[in-house]
């Protein structure tokens, strides 16, 4: 009688733990973000060994991009669960920013000796051209402090900040139509250039916006989003300077919005973060200003070339 009453517990038991684990979301789904409008990914992995990423934020009514006037951050351990962080910054904390615009577009990452930095642009109080600013933390999800005055030398947009293994830290950015991407050493501080900017020698003249820098078996891989197409292309080199020996694009313009990229390796698997337009979120459509951030997997071919991503709906799998 006992053994039956057992067995039976025993049943009831793995059941519940079978259905459990059917009920448990298996894959992310894209867009990834569902509470609100977010674009320009920036993932980074931390010391606390979680996926964080950094974004731009758009609005539902959005017409153009004036009003992007803040930054989130979420994190995850399994790429399926994210936590919310909250805004981190927004264009009010900033006493250098012209105050009647946003214009806060894509931000980038980084931590070096105990800091998290966030490198973004924004319009200056007179309204002309373009600065990228540094606002620092003491934790990975914020609120970040504005450092008091933009960094003095980049004049545009999409700043990324790589840092190799060496601990030597660089800054990208640029826009143009077609434009000229830039790079320059930072200083230790991370707040100062270390050096007069130089043109980056990717191997191409259609480079339009959005530079991002990620290393692959010891080679260095530049990316950045097409002129004309929106596609986002690639260039390997052998340093962070280049010169880079342009391999094309490696994924299409996302069904309504521009490429932005942002590539990770988390936990074994290379992850490309991107943004499209084409997700109703609270009953109205997304559009090129009313954008969604996406994940998908990004594979290597032997040779070292980047097969094309394959968008989907379903994301990526859950991490156990």
């Amino acid at each position: 009688m006992i053994k039956e009453i057992m067995k039976k517990i025993f049943l009831a038991l793995l059941m519940s733990h079978l259905l459990n684990a059917f009920a448990e979301k298996q894959f992310s789904g894209n867009p990834i973000f569902t509470n609100f409008r977010t674009a320009d990914a920036s993932p980074q992995i931390w010391e606390d060994g979680k996926l964080w990423v950094y974004t731009s934020g758009d609005y539902d009514h959005a017409t153009n991009y004036k009003h992007m006037d803040h930054y989130k951050c979420y994190s995850t351990d399994d790429m399926v669960n994210w936590t919310y962080h909250g805004v981190i910054l927004s264009a009010s904390d900033l006493d250098w920013g012209n105050p009647n615009e946003g214009f806060m577009f894509a931000p980038d990452a980084a931590f070096k000796d105990g800091i998290y930095y966030l490198y973004f642009p924004h319009r200056p109080v007179n309204g002309k051209g373009w600065r990228v600013g540094v606002a620092v933390s003491d934790k990975p999800e914020g609120p970040f402090q504005d450092i008091g005055s933009p960094i003095d030398g980049p004049d545009h947009i999409d700043p990324t900040c790589f840092i190799d293994e060496d601990g030597e830290a660089y800054l990208y950015w640029g826009f143009g139509r077609p434009g000229t991407p830039y790079i320059a050493k930072l200083k230790e501080n991370m707040r100062e250039l270390a050096e007069e900017p130089k043109a980056v020698d990717y191997g191409s003249n259609d480079f339009f916006e959005a530079a991002f820098l990620h290393t692959h078996k010891g080679k260095y891989y530049f990316s950045y989003n097409q002129y004309g197409t929106s596609d986002a292309c690639y260039a390997i080199g052998d340093s962070p300077y280049g010169p880079f020996t342009n391999k094309g694009t490696f994924a299409k313009a996302p069904s309504g919005a521009q490429s932005h990229p942002g590539i990770i390796k988390y936990k074994g698997s290379w992850y490309y973060f991107y943004h499209r337009g084409n997700y109703t979120l609270n009953g109205i459509e997304g559009s090129l200003h009313r954008r969604s951030i996406c994940v998908d997997y990004m594979y290597y071919n032997s040779d070292g070339t980047i097969n094309m991503v394959e968008y989907t709906n379903t994301g990526v799998n859950r991490i156990k």
